[in-house]
């Protein structure tokens, strides 16, 4: 009853094997362009000049003072600190998110067979436990960093990754 021909399946392939592919052209990139504006030019030349005053300034300081360059990690340690707990803090979050989430949104389409009134309670069920997720996310990394007391940067990565 059927009739099999594999004429189109040839002719489909004809037309793959000779379709054009995309062209790539090199070209700058966006920072290229935008540095050739004069007025951008020179806010990136006001941030390194003022970059260098910085370093200059610090340098005589430290000269005037100490007598000698005093070039030490203090500053970077200080603000820096406690990172085996923004390593655990942070690979927590990243866990929850690639799993929980995954797996939760996985068991929440697979299992969409309701109809009515109870699919809207099933779909109501499950973003009251995303709720419940967001709201953990939000305040769990928070009570960490009040409880451990951390630095300044090592809060800030806890708080980006929020």
């Amino acid at each position: 009853n059927y009739n099999l021909t594999y004429e189109p399946v040839h002719s489909v392939k004809v037309l793959i094997k000779h379709r054009r592919t995309g062209e790539f052209i090199a070209r700058k990139s966006l920072l290229t362009d935008l540095f050739q504006i004069s007025h951008i030019n020179c806010i990136r030349n006001a941030f390194i000049s003022g970059f260098f005053l910085m370093i200059l300034r610090q340098t005589i300081n430290d000269l005037i003072h100490y007598g000698r360059l005093n070039w030490t990690f203090e500053l970077l340690f200080l603000t820096v600190g406690k990172l085996h707990i923004v390593a655990i803090v942070w690979s927590l979050m990243t866990l929850s998110t690639s799993f929980i989430v995954f797996h939760s949104t996985y068991m929440w389409a697979s299992d969409r067979k309701f109809v009515g009134i109870y699919r809207k309670w099933y779909d109501i069920i499950w973003l009251v436990i995303y709720v419940f997720y967001l709201t953990g996310l939000m305040i769990i990394p928070s009570w960490q960093i009040i409880k451990y007391q951390l630095p300044i940067a090592s809060s800030a990565i806890i708080l980006a990754e929020q």
